[in-house]
Parts: C-alpha cells; sequence; structure tokens
C-alpha cells in the first residue's frame, strides 16, 4: 500500500512539475513575440504613408502673402522646433517653391505620428485662406529626418 501511495505522489509531481515547464514556455514564447512587434518599429503601429490624411500637415504661411491656391514644393529646413506639451511640437519648416522661392510655413505635429518636414520631401502646399492658413502634404519622404 505504501507503494501505491508514493506513485500517487509522484505522478501528482510530474504531472505539477509538466504542467509548471509548460506554463513558463508559453509566458517565454509570448514575451519574445512582444518583443519582436516592437522591434518592428513604433510598437506595432504602421508609419503614415507619404501623402496620406496622417501627413498632412496644418499651419499658416508666415514669410509673404501668398493667394490661395495650390502649389508644388520641396522641403529646405525644419527648425525651431519646441515641444508645446501631450507630444506635441512647434516647427517652422523652409519650402522652396518655383513662384515664390522659399517660404515659411509654421506648424505644430506629434514627431511620433508624423516626423517633420525635410530637407528633399516633395511637398504640396495648399494656402486656405488670405492670412495664409495653410495645408501641406507630403508626397514623399527623401530622409529620416526628424
Amino acid at each position: 500500500m505504501r507503494a501505491a501511495g508514493r506513485e500517487e505522489v509522484c505522478m501528482v509531481s510530474r504531472n505539477t512539475t509538466i504542467a509548471i515547464v509548460a506554463a513558463l514556455l508559453l509566458v517565454i514564447a509570448i514575451a519574445f513575440l512582444a518583443a519582436g512587434s516592437l522591434q518592428a518599429g513604433n510598437s506595432g503601429k504602421q508609419q503614415p504613408q507619404p501623402g496620406s490624411l496622417s501627413d498632412v500637415f496644418e499651419g499658416n504661411v508666415t514669410t509673404r502673402n501668398i493667394p490661395t491656391g495650390s502649389f508644388s514644393g520641396t522641403g529646405v529646413y525644419d527648425h525651431n522646433c519646441l515641444p508645446i506639451g501631450n507630444g506635441m511640437f512647434s516647427c517652422d519648416a523652409g519650402i522652396k517653391t518655383q513662384d515664390y522661392g522659399t517660404i515659411d510655413f509654421a506648424y505644430t505635429h506629434n514627431m511620433v505620428e508624423k516626423p517633420c518636414i525635410g530637407p528633399g520631401d516633395a511637398v504640396t502646399v495648399s494656402v486656405l485662406s488670405k492670412d495664409g492658413t495653410a495645408t501641406v502634404t507630403r508626397l514623399s519622404r527623401s530622409s529620416n529626418y526628424a
């Protein structure tokens, strides 16, 4: 009778050990999958595609009075980026245009979701009103400029 009791204890002990090892392996597998998705970039969030709604910047043309309408341009610089809270930054971009030379565009954006307008980025500037209210749509990025 004593031998039967020991076998039951050993069997329970083995089953418990197997269950613990299986649970640990499951936790390790989940940890590796989570780490892989973090390394994939931006915690699994997709980067905005150039020209998508998430790549449209709202702001103001500040250098001169430019008539309402749309025109093409290329990013020249982006500087004076100052944090204003909640991940948002206020920046000044220079955009080279054929008809108006280099214009200044003051805008606010979340750098994680929409990197700054960088040198060489192809953009479309849409001046919406006489006061300089405008949107800039990035059509392509030429750099990893933040």
